[in-house]
Formats: structure tokens, C-alpha cells, sequence
């Protein structure tokens, strides 16, 4: 069932824009570029909760419904010698951080409105869309900031297995 409902929404929406809505990003005020610094570790987030919205357009537009995603994602870089993987990390122990709330806008070619389970089965597709810009902003911000240089992991899609595909249909 979800496997058709993806095929479905792949046909239906059509990518239109993708752009950052909300932007935060520090540094910690001791960081100086032009000091000696250690290795630092970087953590990466998304959130991985699907945040869409739907709209109706108007009547003089061949589209007639609007789609946007709304993805969180984060990255940290922590300072020398902190462990990437603790989950207890401390903000004394953070060199900077940076957070954005990315838009992926859809329109769909259809006359009807795409369900939310389509909507569901076809966020992820949103989130490989937007890595690209992610990655561009996130490279952007660290220079900016003087930061060691972030390059964001490549995103891998996950294929489901045959025997998830047959137990979920």
C-alpha cells in the first residue's frame, strides 16, 4: 500500500522551490580562527517527523494545489576531544552550531488533493530534494564563520528489503 502511494505521489508532485525559513547559527566567542585548534567532531540531525502543509490555489492557476515540506536539520561541531557519541554533551563543551528549516514547495499535477499518507510515503523524497541545499548552506555558514571545514555526509536512500516490501503489502 505505501509502496503505491509513493509511486503515486512521485507522479503527481512536481518540484517548484526549495529554500531556507528559519536560519540559527553561533560560534562560541572564545574560537579564534587564527589560533591553533585540535580535531573537532561534528554531529548532523534532521527531523525525522513529516511537517507538510497543503493549499488550494487559486481557480485562474492550472495548479491547483500547493504542497510544502518543512525539514529541520542541525549540525554541531564540538570542540577538541569531546566524544561525538555521549548524549549527555554539555553547551560548554559545543563550538558551534547551526540550524535551518528548509521549505521543499510541490505542486501537484493533479485535480485532486494528495492524501496524507501520500504526503507521507513521499517525505523522504523531499529530504533527498533539499540535502543538496543543506549541504551548500552548511558549507557556506562554516567559511563564514571561519569554522574547520564541515562537508555533510552523503544521504543514502534506503531500499526496502523483499520481505519488508511483502509484509507491507
Amino acid at each position: 500500500m505505501a509502496d503505491s502511494e509513493l509511486r503515486l505521489a512521485q507522479q503527481i508532485l512536481a518540484i517548484q522551490d526549495v529554500y531556507a525559513c528559519e536560519v540559527n547559527a553561533r560560534a562560541d566567542r572564545a574560537f579564534d580562527p587564527a589560533a591553533p585548534f585540535g580535531d573537532v567532531a561534528a554531529q548532523f540531525r534532521i527531523d525525522p517527523e513529516v511537517n507538510v502543509e497543503t493549499a488550494e490555489t487559486d481557480s485562474a492557476s492550472q495548479v491547483r494545489f500547493l504542497v510544502r515540506y518543512f525539514i529541520g536539520t542541525g549540525m554541531r561541531l564540538l570542540k577538541p576531544g569531546v566524544v561525538p557519541d555521549r548524549s549527555d554533551i554539555q553547551q560548554e563543551e559545543v563550538l558551534a552550531e547551526i540550524s535551518a528549516t528548509f521549505v521543499v514547495r510541490y505542486a501537484s499535477l493533479s485535480a485532486d488533493k494528495p492524501t496524507d499518507s501520500m504526503l507521507k510515503a513521499f517525505f523522504d523524497n523531499a529530504v533527498h530534494h533539499m540535502w543538496p541545499y543543506w549541504r551548500e548552506f552548511l558549507q557556506s555558514a562554516t567559511a563564514r564563520f571561519r569554522l574547520p571545514a564541515v562537508v555533510l555526509p552523503m544521504r543514502v536512500v534506503q531500499q526496502a528489503t523483499a520481505n519488508e516490501k511483502q509484509s507491507s503489502e
